[in-house]
This record gives C-alpha cells, structure tokens and sequence, in this order.
C-alpha cells in the first residue's frame, strides 16, 4: 500500500511564491501608509503654524511697510502686509457738501502674505483707526 502523506516539492514551492507574493504587498502596502502619514503630519504642523501666525498678526498694528521674518514650530517664515485701500468712514450730511468720506475714523484694509514651507498663505485685515 502506497501512502501519500505530506505535501510534494511542487505544492511547497507555490506555496511559499504564495507567501512572499502576501508579504511583499503587504510590506510595500506600509511603506505607503507611514509615506502618507509623515505627509499628513508636516502638512499639520505647517497649517497649524501658519494659523497661529495669523492670530499673532491679527493683534499687531501694520502699517505700509510691515515685514516680519521669524520662525515658528521649527518653521521659518516671512510675512509682509500691504495696503489694499483706506478710507474714512462716510457721513451723511443734510447736502452734498456735507456729506462724503470725512469722518473721524479712518478704515485700511491690509492684505498679509506669509511664505511658509514653500507655501503662500493670504490674510486680509481691517484696521481702525481714530483721526482727530
């Protein structure tokens, strides 16, 4: 009586193809996840970053020529405000003569560029200020 017990040199090696073809997909499957991963996170830090650059500046008082260089989170940065337009606020008098942009509180919009890691981020800002 001929038995057939275990597997033949056949079966083994299309298992074992079997078992790298699993490993090297599941192998380069990571690489790609923690590839995206550290992607996601620099692209965090640098939002984040950038965010909080926009807080601080949303507090300061510009002016024309407002340029600011620095670093924030391990990231450098520079950030320049310009003037878009001022203003002061209209009146509405009884006539024309009386009426028109004259009145005590001068309005200027700015418009901030910060670079960041090779990105552009842009902030608009109204400033108030009282003419006396």
């Amino acid at each position: 009586m001929h038995s057939n017990r275990g597997f033949t040199l056949i079966e083994v090696l299309v298992a074992s193809i079997i078992l790298f073809f699993s490993i090297l997909t599941v192998n380069a499957a990571f690489k790609q996840y923690t590839s995206y991963k550290l992607k996601q996170e620099k692209y965090e830090n640098i939002y984040i970053s950038a965010l909080s650059l926009m807080n601080k500046l949303e507090n300061e008082r510009l002016n024309m020529f407002t340029y600011y260089t620095g670093e924030i989170n391990g990231l450098k940065y520079t950030a320049h405000a310009k003037r878009v337009a001022q203003s002061r606020n209209y009146i509405y008098g009884l006539s024309p003569k009386d009426s028109g942009n004259k009145g005590r509180f001068s309005v200027t919009l700015y418009k901030i560029e910060i670079k960041m890691a090779n990105r552009t981020f842009t902030l608009y800002k109204t400033q108030y200020r009282r003419v006396k």
